[in-house]
């Protein structure tokens, strides 16, 4: 029974202050130069900002936000596909990546809207 409750206290995953910002080019040659020179004109999105959550075994978790919000961000980085400028991430197990940003990706339909047309039949969607 203290195993059973035991795991129940201890997080699977966990952030603990963890921050990333990445750098936005103009260009690629922009890009390119910052290989070489240090510019004061890049532009700095902070993606995330000392996030710190923990979730537990069992618990359902959704992610919600306006875009540039840091959500992909944030499954890369469970995932460990990216990593953070600061902060800790704590993963117990295995975590599978189920990451495809442009699978259906439309603004003009809604989450809904995209459901059902991705199961509708080729005939039908004309």
């Amino acid at each position: 029974m203290s195993n059973e409750i035991e795991a129940k206290e201890t997080p699977i995953i966990e952030f603990k202050n963890v921050s990333k910002t990445y750098t936005l080019y103009k260009s690629s040659r922009e890009q390119f130069s910052a290989l070489f020179y240090h510019s004061k004109k890049l532009h700095k999105h902070k993606a995330l900002n000392d996030v710190s959550f923990k979730i537990y075994k069992g618990e359902s978790v959704g992610i919600v936000g306006n875009n540039g919000a840091g959500k992909s961000t944030l499954l890369k980085m469970i995932t460990g596909v990216s990593f953070p400028d600061t902060g800790d991430i704590i993963v117990k197990g295995r975590v599978a990546a189920l990451l495809e940003l442009t699978a259906g990706f439309s603004n003009e339909m809604t989450g809904r809207e995209k459901y059902i047309s991705q199961r509708l039949p080729s005939w039908f969607k004309g």
